[in-house]
């Protein structure tokens, strides 16, 4: 029989108050300008967070005391979205779901009954950020020590349903796990597939080690000592942040004024095809303006980036469909180039998703009909360009609502395109080497300065 366990809520406050007691800081958790650009878009709950709070959820409601637990963090958690827990008492599954799709499945097992309060819990303070590991730092890693890093005050508040069946030192040792993983080994660029943990008295010296590393797939097969516990993990290295061209590998390829005429404004030019079109015309000779939505810093590291070149460059605040009436505060421009974008994948299902491809609809569609009108207002001729996409013509199933927003797009470009002061041009970009494309696996696809360029240069120059 499936009971209903409980159901929560997850806010960035939780996140930082798990990131204190188990001393797992990874920005991917805590850090939403770092965690847009990773292959989740956004902030996800640690994985351990979630299963801690899945089996004190269901400790509150019964008299179970498993003795191993197998979790496989299928999906991810996302902040601010209500997800719900069940145990199935005949398979003794517990599960937390988001809308029918399984984000962590836990297996219990009830063989034994130990106590685990009898040790001492080897500790060292947090450390300051987590490792930036690549694959050859993995390879050659030797064993570690195991210290819990976090705040063990936290556990009977956090946990008491945990700290009560297990003792306080094991529910710290269960949250160190996540440490572990997301500031040690991997570290920065993990991704926490799985874990078998048993609860049994350990007398050796608690410490963790790498017993494989697939390199095809940069997998991690990571073995765990504590004092209360025994864990095998199997873990993802994931593929880095992707980071913008730079000026100098840029300076060959275009022209010193071809692009002196440009005013340009770069709606979303903190990152990818934004960041690659600023660079570009500020090394042909013109000036832009690029917006951001939360990436500040992203902004202003490529704004004094074109200034070190004596490039023209500056930034300001625009989210796309919310601010878009300090559109009049940024002055006169004879382009603009239309990049405000969302994560495109990582969908969790295969099912047409109506919300998403509203929220798709409402930025590439009805967001960019009023750009287009508020320009169409003034007097001066400006060229548009409206990126599409290429799946358009090679269909992918996790697309679909993505898709069908963009054929919308297109259609509405060429019914504006009839206004007098307005020249929409589209094209159907391929997938380019941007945050917003990152998926689990490296996939082919193109620089985004080398579809760009080309772009720009047919672009009118209107004056």
């Amino acid at each position: 029989m499936k009971i209903f366990v409980a159901s929560r809520t997850f806010t960035l406050e939780c996140q930082r108050t798990f990131a204190k007691f188990s001393g797992d800081f990874n920005p991917i958790h805590v850090d939403p300008i770092f965690a847009r650009r990773t292959i989740s878009g956004q902030c996800v709950v640690h994985g351990i967070h979630g299963l801690m709070w899945a089996l004190d959820s269901l400790f509150s409601k019964t008299n179970l005391y498993p003795s191993a637990i197998d979790v496989k963090f299928t999906k991810p958690i996302f902040l601010e979205e209500e997800v719900s827990c069940s145990y199935d008492e005949n398979s003794k599954k517990l599960q937390i779901t988001k809308d029918s799709v399984i984000l962590s499945d836990i297996s219990l097992k009830f063989d034994s009954i130990f106590d685990s309060s009898n040790f001492d819990l080897k500790r060292k303070p947090v450390l300051n950020s987590p490792f930036d590991r690549d694959i050859n730092d993995l390879i050659n890693l030797p064993s570690q020590d195991f210290f819990y890093r976090g705040v063990t005050d936290s556990a009977t508040i956090l946990f008491p349903n945990i700290t009560k069946n297990y003792s306080i030192k094991a529910c710290c040792e269960i949250a160190a796990i996540s440490e572990i993983v997301g500031m040690q080994t991997p570290g920065l660029h993990s991704l926490f597939l799985s874990a078998s943990i048993s609860f049994q008295f350990n007398k050796s010296k608690p410490s963790f080690s790498i017993e494989h590393i697939d390199e095809r797939f940069n997998l991690l097969k990571i073995s765990i000592n504590g004092s209360s516990l025994i864990c095998k993990i199997d873990a993802f290295l994931r593929q880095k942040p992707t980071s913008g061209p730079s000026l100098i590998n840029l300076q060959n390829k275009v022209n010193n004024s071809e692009f002196s005429n440009i005013k340009a404004l770069i709606i979303g030019g903190s990152r990818g095809l934004g960041e690659s079109v600023a660079k570009i015309i500020a090394l042909g000779g013109g000036e832009s303006v690029i917006t951001y939505s939360s990436g500040y810093s992203d902004c202003l590291k490529i704004s004094k980036e074109i200034s070190n070149f004596a490039g023209k460059c500056s930034i300001t605040k625009l989210k796309i469909p919310d601010n878009m009436d300090s559109l009049e505060k940024l002055g006169q421009f004879n382009q603009v180039y239309y990049f405000p974008t969302p994560k495109i994948f990582g969908k969790r299902s295969f099912d047409y998703d109506k919300n998403l491809y509203n929220s798709f609809y409402e930025i590439y569609v009805t967001s960019f009909k009023r750009l287009v009108n508020y320009f169409n207002k003034q007097s001066a001729k400006i060229s548009i360009f409206y990126p599409s996409s290429d799946v358009i013509n090679n269909p992918i199933p996790e697309l679909s609502e993505y898709t069908d927003a963009k054929i919308e797009g297109e259609k509405l470009c060429k019914e504006l395109n009839s206004l007098k002061n307005i020249s929409i041009h589209i094209s159907r970009i391929p997938r380019t080497r941007t945050d917003q494309t990152m998926s689990l696996f490296e996939v082919k696809s193109e620089n985004p300065e080398d579809i760009m360029l080309p772009i720009i240069r047919k672009m009118p120059h209107i004056i």
